[in-house]
């Protein structure tokens, strides 16, 4: 497949075959594997010039490292990629980002930092009008509350998760979001 395309000229439609290919190889926990891949279609992006698709390619890689368990790296490809979306207009892609920096850095033990990122993407989610990422970051931020002993607010935030899901017709986000508040 990748000789016919590469023979087609298309590096955009190449970038995007590496990309799905290094997501199955990821599901399959070829994580090294998937990492090439997912640089291959980096390469082919940045040097087409299509951002969209560079922005994808950042997400996928700091998912992938976090797999392997390298918070750090995963975080500043979350960074890398929030910024694109954002430069790109993409507030709902750059919310996901956020939110995903946010668990890579608390994951590496950065909970202030992880609370900036989590209440970033909650902001961008909100302008969105997106009920759902609304209700997935206030879940991350009622963690991170409770983790840092603000018990009354983390119930709060837990709450306003609750009712998020419930405008967004998100029976199990609320289902998550009321096992976390009990």
């Amino acid at each position: 497949v990748m000789r016919v395309l590469n023979m087609m000229g298309d590096p955009v439609a190449e970038a995007d075959t590496l990309a799905r290919l290094g997501r199955v190889l990821r599901g399959a926990g070829r994580y090294q594997e998937a990492l090439a891949r997912f640089e291959e279609a980096r390469t082919l992006d940045q040097a087409g010039g299509h951002r969209v698709g560079l922005a994808a390619d950042l997400a996928e890689l700091a998912t992938t490292y976090a797999r392997l368990g390298d918070s750090r790296k995963a975080a500043a490809l979350h960074r890398d990629a929030a910024r694109l979306y954002q430069d790109l207009g993409e507030p709902r892609s750059a919310a996901d980002a956020l939110v995903h920096l946010g668990i890579d850095r608390r994951d590496g033990a950065d909970l202030p930092g992880a609370e900036v990122a989590t209440t970033s993407a909650l902001s961008l989610y909100r302008a969105a009008h997106d009920a759902t990422g609304e209700g997935d970051a206030l879940t991350n931020l009622a963690s991170l509350q409770a983790a840092t002993g603000r018990w009354a607010l983390a119930l709060r935030t837990g709450q306003d998760a609750v009712d998020a899901f419930a405008r967004a017709h998100d029976d199990a986000g609320r289902g998550a979001a009321l096992h976390n508040l009990g």
